[in-house]
């Protein structure tokens, strides 16, 4: 009975859990996971929820510790079946995000590539890499990697939104920049957040970048 009952707590836990999470209503969702995993045998779903939380919450050395520990967990025999972001993608890109955020850029380049290897085409996954490569300041392979996106998803706006935020974030690619959101307008002229980067450029009050 009391095996089972706390299955039921980990599901009533993971699922309201996973509702803050798409809400992006963070506090609470930390709350909830950080009491769940204090008080009772954490999951690498509790563990990734906890972890998701604390990156949003702006702290990349608890998230690092909890979602590694989610994902030593998501590799072991378990009950409790794994959440798709735990099981998918998700887990590793968020890793990676975290990774960046305290530097260490090796393993944030292995934590992405495993999402990529999990989805091939997962795009969260992709713009982590050009994150990445502007971190390390591999402009080179920035730009080879933005063109590759602009070729397999230049369909979607979030390619070229990240790709300016990417390209703003080095004074030498300015011109690289101005022409990616001249391009950009052209195919999503109702884009407000690339018109708004475009027109900036173009007044030389390009913003930092910084997002």
């Amino acid at each position: 009975v009391e095996g089972l009952s706390g299955a039921v707590l980990e599901e009533l836990t993971t699922y309201e859990g996973l509702s803050l999470l798409r809400l992006e209503r963070y506090p609470e969702l930390l709350r909830l996971a950080a009491d769940h995993n204090e008080c009772r045998t954490p999951t690498h779903n509790t563990l990734f929820l906890e972890g998701a939380a604390a990156r949003a919450s702006g702290e990349p050395v608890r998230a690092v510790d909890l979602l590694g520990k989610s994902h030593a967990s998501a590799g072991r025999a378990s009950f409790v079946p794994a959440l798709p972001e735990v099981r998918g993608p998700g887990l590793p890109n968020l890793l990676g995000a975290a990774l960046i955020d305290l530097g260490e850029y090796d393993a944030a380049r292995e934590a992405f590539c495993e999402a990529i290897a999990r989805e091939p085409n997962n795009l969260e996954a992709r713009l982590g890499l050009v994150g990445l490569l502007l971190a390390t300041g591999e402009t080179e392979l920035l730009l080879q990697e933005l063109d590759l996106l602009i070729g397999e998803r230049g369909d979607d706006p979030r390619v070229w939104s990240f790709g300016a935020i990417a390209l703003g974030g080095d004074a030498d690619l300015v011109p690289d920049l101005q022409a990616w959101l001249e391009e950009g307008v052209r195919r999503f002229p109702d884009n407000t957040e690339l018109r708004g980067r475009f027109e900036a450029v173009k007044a030389g009050a390009e913003p930092s970048g910084q997002g």
